[in-house]
């Protein structure tokens, strides 16, 4: 019997006397699977458990990429999981350990998007800067992800291990601000500014405020366009550029009239109003100017209160 045969029908023992004569179980059948695979399928949890003690892969790729190890994931079997993590050991070292699954993620990667802790515990222990700069199918690397989850704890993990990652862009050029406003997600933002050695790198953050993607949309921006309310209030409040342009040259105030984003709206002019009432203190006062005059986003009464009526 060959590993394909065993893994259906045979034994330990028989799986044994194939070791003894030398031959590999990390190998493919016609369909480009492994003898791994087969085991999982025909649910003998104590081969696979063997097998993987003995030198098979859960690592080792398919033909046509993947492996067992985003089968057991993709169908988040908890008993062959919970084997997988319990003989670690075994497979932590694989040369294999980076293959990516069809659609281009890593074993990283899955650990963090699909909330597999115990997995990543494990992963975590072999990161470096290459590991760190893989990118999934959206283009997004380790920490990029963890943002877009809203995984706090892994997102400072990977800033602790390199902090030089809050820099990241995905292939649409969009930073963790970016990907963390469209979402609205204002808490994992304040996480990442508030982490104890950010302190150094505030000008690195004040740059990302601004960076466009490659749509020409800023963090503040996408917070606009999908009703973030908290995220823009956030990011208005770390100095976030309010008068700016988006895609298709549209201004950030004609996108909240024109969608009726009134909460959202009333949010911005309210910081603005303030912002207009310290006058020359204002650092931005003139781009405020010359933006409220061709953009008119205020009503009489408004630049009333906020004592410009020489604007309208």
């Amino acid at each position: 019997m060959d590993f394909f045969e065993i893994a259906k029908q045979g034994s330990i023992e028989e799986w044994q006397t194939q070791l003894e004569e030398g031959q590999s179980p990390n190998i493919h059948d016609t369909f480009g699977t492994t003898p791994l695979s087969w085991i999982f399928k025909m649910d003998r949890l104590d081969l696979f458990v063997f097998a993987i003690q003995h030198g098979a892969d859960p690592c080792f790729p398919y033909q046509n990429q993947g492996n067992v190890f985003f089968d057991i994931l993709t169908k988040n079997s908890n008993k062959f999981l919970n084997c997988l993590y319990d003989v670690s050991e075994h497979w932590i070292q694989s040369p294999n350990l980076l293959s990516p699954d069809r659609s281009g993620n890593l074993l990283f990667h899955r650990s963090v998007s699909e909330g597999f802790e115990r997995l990543w515990e494990i992963l975590k222990k072999k990161l470096n800067s290459d590991i760190l700069r893989k990118r999934n199918e959206e283009g997004r690397t380790l920490f990029l992800e963890a943002i877009v989850e809203s995984n706090e704890t892994i997102a400072i993990e990977i800033l602790t291990f390199d902090s030089t990652v809050i820099l990241d862009t995905d292939t649409e050029n969009k930073n963790f601000l970016h990907l963390a406003a469209e979402r609205n997600l204002d808490s994992i933002i304040e996480s990442v500014i508030d982490w104890p050695n950010m302190n150094g790198k505030s000008l690195e953050v004040h740059n990302l405020l601004e960076l466009e993607d490659v749509a020409g949309n800023t963090p503040l921006f996408l917070s606009a366009s999908a009703d973030a309310t908290e995220s823009l209030f956030l990011l208005l409040n770390l100095d976030a550029n309010p008068f700016i342009y988006g895609e298709n040259n549209e201004s950030i105030t004609r996108l909240l009239d024109r969608e009726k984003f009134s909460h959202t709206f009333k949010i911005w002019k309210q910081f603005v109003i303030k912002k207009l009432l310290l006058g020359e203190e204002y650092p931005k006062q003139s781009l405020a100017v010359q933006f409220i005059k061709s953009e008119k986003p205020f009503k009489p009464e408004e630049l009333a209160q906020a004592k410009r009526m020489d604007l309208v």
